[in-house]
């Protein structure tokens, strides 16, 4: 092959790659293909991220729901068989008969059952919180104010600031008083009285003053906010901010 065909060559072929180049480029400049484009990002994410699911999935939910549905199923297995237990009486031919009597007592007492089941979990639940954060601390409060929306419930809600009688959103401590078993349990064992939500309430002025208040619970901001679980107010002692201790 003569140089001078080779250099055609090697011209033409030139031409076409800036060709092509050019067409790919405009292709990409057009509407046709930015939304190309858009839809071949949006098809990885979406592949990338369901990989990330399947993974997180194979590592912690097969594993944790493996191991509720077992759980599930040997309660629910040894609540069958104690029902066909205590549901069925011998007569007098010896054979074992449905008796209406025990399966509706047996009713009775599962729902009586389930319902200590769910205090009890509260209380353990509150005593946990309890163990792990509960303490006499130093704040200003001010406003205590009878929630509205928790009727029957004699529920307050005591808000003020933490280290100053003036704050902001950073520093301010929101409490509720309310009535739950551990907090009838603590001020029995503590005070030798019952736990009364309004009467903790009173002791705090409408006025901002300096109070020491027994507190427990979550005070992750993120949780108070938008799970509204704040911790409880279990005791208060507080003094108008006038005659307060100067040095605080």
């Amino acid at each position: 092959m003569s140089k001078e065909t080779q250099d055609r060559i090697e011209r033409i072929l030139a031409e076409h790659d800036a060709a092509k180049h050019s067409a790919e480029r405009e292709h990409a400049r057009s509407t046709l293909g930015q939304a190309q484009t858009n839809i071949a990002s949006l098809q990885r994410f979406l592949g990338q991220a369901a990989e990330g699911v399947a993974w997180l999935w194979r590592l912690i939910g097969r594993p944790v729901t493996l191991f509720l549905l077992r759980a599930l199923r040997f309660l629910f297995g040894w609540y069958l068989r104690l029902w066909g237990r205590l549901v069925t009486v011998t007569n007098q031919y010896g054979d074992r008969v449905f008796s209406y009597k025990r399966a509706g007592v047996m009713v009775l007492v599962t729902v009586i059952g389930l319902f200590m089941a769910s205090v009890l979990a509260q209380l353990a639940w509150d005593a946990g919180w309890y163990a792990y954060n509960g303490r006499w601390e130093q704040v200003y409060l001010r406003s205590p104010q009878e929630l509205q929306g928790h009727a029957g419930e004699d529920v307050h809600a005591v808000r003020g600031c933490e280290h100053s009688p003036g704050c902001t959103e950073l520093d301010a401590v929101y409490y509720r008083v309310r009535f739950k078993l551990f907090n009838v349990l603590w001020s029995l064992w503590t005070h030798g009285s019952m736990f009364y939500p309004d009467l903790v309430a009173a002791a705090v002025p409408t006025e901002t003053s300096y109070c020491r208040a027994h507190t427990y619970g979550i005070r992750k901001r993120f949780l108070t906010r938008h799970l509204n679980w704040h911790p409880d107010l279990l005791s208060v002692q507080c003094v108008p901010l006038e005659r307060a201790p100067a040095s605080q």
